[in-house]
Parts: C-alpha cells; structure tokens; sequence
C-alpha cells in the first residue's frame, strides 16, 4: 500500500513528499511547484533529479496528494481554480473554480475534504473531492495564509496573515470555532504530534511563539535573533517563514530570512543547538520519510529589501515573491536544497539536478 508524506509548501516552491505512482526507491517521490510559471515538477526524492514537468494553470500555489499518491491537488493563485492532476498520466482530470488568491491547502484526515485558505476573500473555502464541489466558505481574520490538520484529525488551523491570529476550525462540523490572538501577522505553522502545541511563526520575528490551542493563548515567545542595526527589514516583514519539527518533535527546525540560516533549537529546553547557513532568504520544509534529509527551497524576491549575501550553498535564482510581488522569471529554475538532518550540514548543491530549461513533460 502506498504511503503519502506532505512537507511545507507555498507561493513560488511548495515540496511534498508522496508516494509514487512509478517503481522509485521506496516509493517516494517529491513534487515541486514552479509559482511563476505553470509547471508542477517531479522530482527522484533520493537521487534529486528531475523526472518530468507537469502543465497546469499559471501560478500554482497550494500543493497536496491524496494518501495513496495517485492525485495531486493544486490551487492556482492567477486563474482561482481548484486542480486535479493524475499522478501517472500527469494529466489534469477535474476542476473547479474557488476565487481570489487560494493559498496553502490542507486536506482532512479521511481524505475527503481540502480546507483551502483564500487571501483574497479572508475565508477559507471547503472542498469535497468525490464529487469535486465547493460546499461552501468560511469566513475569518484577514489574509488567510497557511491550513493544517491536528494530528487526531480533528482541528483544522488557519493563519491569519494581516489579521493576528489563528483561526481554529471545527473538521467534522466544518465550522469556525474561534480565532486565537497573537501579536502579530502569523506565517506558517507547526503543531506537534501530541496537539497540546502550536509552534507559530510571526511577521517581525526570528524566531517563533508557542501556542496553547486549548487555553486559547500564547504561552511563550522565543526570540532567536534580532534584526542587525542598518539593515532593512526583509521582504514582507518576514523574518522567519517555515518551521518544521523533526526526530520525533524533539528539534524545531527554523528559517531566518535575515541571516540565511536555518536555525535548530531543542524542543525540551527551547535552547538553539546549531545553525545551518543555506543561502539567500530560506523558506519551505519538507522531510523525507527516511529522515535523513531536509528540503528548503532558498531564494530572494526581486525588489524585496532583504540584504544581500554570497550563497554557500545554493544558486542565484529567487524562489518566493508575495502574489501580486513582481517576480524574477528564473524563478522557474529555483534552487532547493537538501541537508543532512543528522549532521546538519548542506548537502552538495549538484545533488538536485534539474531538467535543461525548456524541458516538458507530460
């Protein structure tokens, strides 16, 4: 039976880890979105070479797979369309239109429903893949950002992006429970296993805050680092993006998009263990199933005031700009990097290796 393993994803690069539909190597593959362009990219999870290119509507954004592989879903941030695409023939078989600006979907745990973040709309649209329909939208704080499920099914959590807080949804009941304030725009999430734990990055803020999803609040802030005297605020006030819990929820893996590191810090005693420099203005996780090896996709958004610096690890090309952001066309050749969880180190840069430009698959 075919497993599905999902990482971060978003705007211009969002990473899953999926089960493949083709004889790979544990039957894993990792689907890549090209946000500036209308490609979705499958990539070999272990050997990190590009194995076909996939049509879809401009701008793709919110990136998920059923559990057994064999669909990958879609959003399109130009066309507002909800996509289907069969995974072996690499063909889009169903869609649907939602609106202005879908973002990071997350799916419920029986595989039925995707709750789809609409920014441009400040609600969250319900989707039933069988049959494929809008049952209806939610409304909630302003931008909403990023959807992920409890790991017991039950909750669904929505950042609110310029409106301060999570927004708690009902799975079951497909219902807005209440919002739970914070102190600033929320960026991407990370629950832990055991659900008593909502690690929440914050717009302004290397670093990240804990949050109680049942006494409704924020119960701690970790401050990693500051931003440097002199240099400018990053784009979009985005100082840390992703988190990603790792080695059983005991490391919390965080981006610092000031720095261009990725920084770990030990869940028992909240202490930073190590760094990682990775290259410019680091963004999305995803973990392979093996564990061995983290992805982050690395870039600078063209016209951001982020502060310029050599990248060790990977090339030149931008990989996130904000949807209506003017966006650098080599976006479509976006670097992502793999690195080593258990030494900690960047792999070699030449490990993903992609197709020559102009190359289309199915």
């Amino acid at each position: 039976m075919m497993r599905s393993w999902l990482g971060g994803l978003t705007l211009l690069l969002a990473i899953t880890v999926t089960a493949s539909v083709t004889a790979q190597r544990q039957d894993v593959t990792l689907w890549v979105t090209l946000g500036d362009s209308d490609q979705l990219v499958e990539v070999d999870a272990y050997t990190f070479t590009e194995i076909r290119r996939i049509t879809t509507d401009p701008k793709p954004h919110g990136l998920a797979a059923s559990a057994d592989g064999s669909k990958i879903y879609i959003g399109s941030d130009r066309t507002g369309n909800f996509q289907v695409i069969d995974a072996r023939s690499g063909k889009v078989t169903a869609q649907i239109p939602l609106g202005k600006d879908p973002n990071q979907m997350t799916l419920t745990r029986d595989g039925r429903f995707a709750y789809m973040p609409m920014r441009g709309e400040n609600a969250v649209a319900i989707v039933e893949f069988d049959p494929l329909r809008l049952v209806k939208k939610i409304a909630m704080n302003e931008g909403p950002h990023d959807a992920y499920t409890s790991a017991d099914g039950s909750r669904v959590y929505v950042g609110a992006q310029y409106g301060n807080a999570i927004a708690v949804f009902d799975a079951a009941k497909q219902a807005l429970l209440h919002h739970i304030p914070t102190s600033d725009g929320v960026r991407p999430l990370e629950p832990t296993e055991n659900g008593k734990i909502i690690y929440t990055a914050l717009s302004n803020l290397i670093g990240f805050v804990m949050v109680d999803p049942d006494s409704r609040s924020v119960t701690r802030r970790v401050e990693l680092a500051q931003l440097p005297e002199g240099v400018p605020k990053p784009y979009l006030n985005t100082y840390t993006h992703a988190l990603q819990l790792v080695k059983n929820d005991t490391e919390l893996w965080v981006t610092d998009c000031v720095n261009d590191l990725v920084r770990i810090v030990s869940t028992r005693d909240l202490k930073e263990i190590a760094q990682i420099r990775v290259g410019k203005f680091p963004h999305w996780f995803t973990v392979r199933p093996d564990g061995e090896a983290v992805r982050q996709p690395v870039g600078l958004a063209r016209g951001g005031r982020h502060r310029h610096r050599d990248s060790e690890s990977a090339g030149e090309h931008p990989v996130r700009t904000r949807h209506r952001a003017e966006a650098d066309p080599r976006c479509a050749e976006s670097p992502v990097i793999d690195v080593d969880s258990r030494h900690q180190q960047v792999l070699p840069a030449d490990h993903f290796r992609p197709a020559p430009t102009g190359h289309r698959g199915a």
